[in-house]
């Protein structure tokens, strides 16, 4: 994802001004009104009750979450549409094709020649809302500190100055994080989600106007019943590669990049132990060429575009992409979870790719509304992906962010899921989803009712 078009700090000082009444863009005067109650937070980052230990390092590094990998392969594009209907032309074929009874186009020169007819399916996609808050905090407040030994805290690279740039860099991260897990669990059903992969890989597609089943608008679903990885499986994920690429000749084919297999990472380790394995091995495991099988280890474990490894089917490299936010179950000894074969792309056509609304669209229209001098509060970022506005209540403050996007999915068919794969991991697993229920969770937490340096105020 596109890094912000306005720097931290510049989005910190345009936080404050909106706090402090001005709602200009650039800081342009307008009006305030009271928004809403809120309660701060005690926990800042330098004042005595401070985030971390204030009085220690000068500086302190912090792991943040980076940009999926799958967000970037998929890349994303803006669209203004509420609603967007996909059409698909099925099939094609003389008058009958539908009946199982086509006519023939050979004939005499004097005869009629027979009509044609086609199948069509539209189905429909709709955008979601996700939005996040930091904590509210105390104005009074910001740029506090404890003792002289301010630290330093930096953020991909980025000095922290004050508690309203890391809460919004804070909301920030949590939105992104949303974002990368609806792309994948999403659904349109719930208020405010879109649907993800879970939902548009799937069969089951019907015309959304007619109801009638949409058989080959379908994408390859089946299920491995909670079995564990074995060499049946990668057959079973040439097959489905095989077919999908079949199919697609007529629209120009599939690149090479335009093709992944994404599954977890832990599903991922016993994939490539299988095709490492797969064909020189026996059934015990071992191998019958000691020095083919270490060949195989060297040239694609770790290996590929993502660094995940890849695959050779009929003598073309499908690269190994994992991603996390795909749910996993536990059947003991094995965890299990999901392998999903994606195109993204058919020919030189985009068939698969993230949207977002422009949000600047909005924040515009409001200010010709009441004039480049009247009343705005909001901050666009990203070329307009993401919006940004303040919460107020007297001296107290919470910044907060939004994005409207959309996984956009053209041909279903080009596109296979196998459910419930399952791999017995050593050693257990080490998420890092926070949503995971595998998450090891650690540190003070930030709303804990003591203060970890209270010794030092004794």
């Amino acid at each position: 994802m596109q890094r912000n078009m306005v720097d931290a700090n510049q989005l910190a000082q345009m936080f404050v001004q909106m706090a402090q009444g001005n709602y200009g863009q650039f800081g342009q005067p307008g009006n305030f009104k009271r928004k809403q109650d809120l309660t701060p937070t005690t926990v800042t980052l330098y004042a005595s009750c401070g985030l971390f230990s204030v009085c220690g390092p000068d500086s302190v590094l912090s792991r943040v979450i980076t940009d999926d990998q799958f967000t970037e392969w998929l890349g994303f594009r803006e669209n203004h549409d509420e609603y967007q209907f996909i059409k698909t032309l099925d099939w094609v074929g003389p008058y009958g094709t539908a009946d199982h009874d086509p006519t023939h186009a050979a004939g005499d020169a004097c005869d009629d020649p027979a009509s044609v007819e086609w199948g069509t399916c539209e189905f429909l996609i709709e955008k979601g809302l996700l939005r996040q808050c930091g904590d509210p905090l105390d104005i009074t407040k910001v740029g506090e500190r404890y003792c002289d030994k301010q630290p330093l805290y930096t953020i991909d690279g980025m000095q922290i100055d004050n508690d309203i740039e890391w809460q919004s860099i804070l909301s920030g991260l949590v939105l992104n994080g949303e974002l990368n897990r609806y792309l994948i669990v999403g659904n349109k059903a719930v208020d405010g989600e879109f649907d993800g992969l879970e939902q548009l890989v799937n069969t089951g597609y019907v015309d959304v106007h007619t109801g009638q089943a949409c058989t080959p608008v379908d994408s390859i679903v089946s299920d491995w019943n909670y079995a564990a990885m074995s060499a049946t499986l990668l057959e079973r994920i040439f097959a489905y590669i095989r077919r999908i690429k079949m199919r697609a000749k007529k629209m120009g084919g599939v690149a090479r990049d335009d093709m992944i297999i994404m599954l977890p990472s832990f599903l991922r380790d016993c994939l490539m132990e299988t095709w490492v394995c797969y064909g020189i091995c026996d059934e015990t495991g071992d191998s019958t060429s000691r020095w083919e099988t270490r060949d195989r280890n060297e040239r694609y474990v770790g290996k590929g575009t993502y660094g995940d490894g890849y695959i050779t089917v009929d003598g073309v490299d499908v690269d190994i992409l994992t991603n996390d936010n795909i749910p996993l179950t536990s059947v003991a000894p094995y965890f299990c979870s999901d392998i999903y074969i994606l195109t993204r792309r058919l020919g030189n056509i985009p068939v698969m790719f993230g949207q977002f609304q422009d949000m600047r669209l909005g924040d515009r229209a409001l200010q010709n509304a009441m004039g480049t001098q009247g009343f705005t509060k909001y901050i666009t970022t990203d070329m307009g992906r993401f919006i940004h506005w303040v919460k107020t209540d007297n001296l107290c403050i919470q910044v907060c962010s939004a994005i409207k996007p959309a996984l956009y999915l053209a041909a279903p068919w080009a596109q296979a899921r196998i459910d419930n794969v399952c791999c017995q991991v050593q050693g257990g697993l080490s998420p890092e989803i926070p949503q995971s229920c595998q998450y090891f969770y650690g540190g003070y937490p930030p709303y804990e009712s003591f203060c970890p340096e209270s010794y030092m105020i004794d």
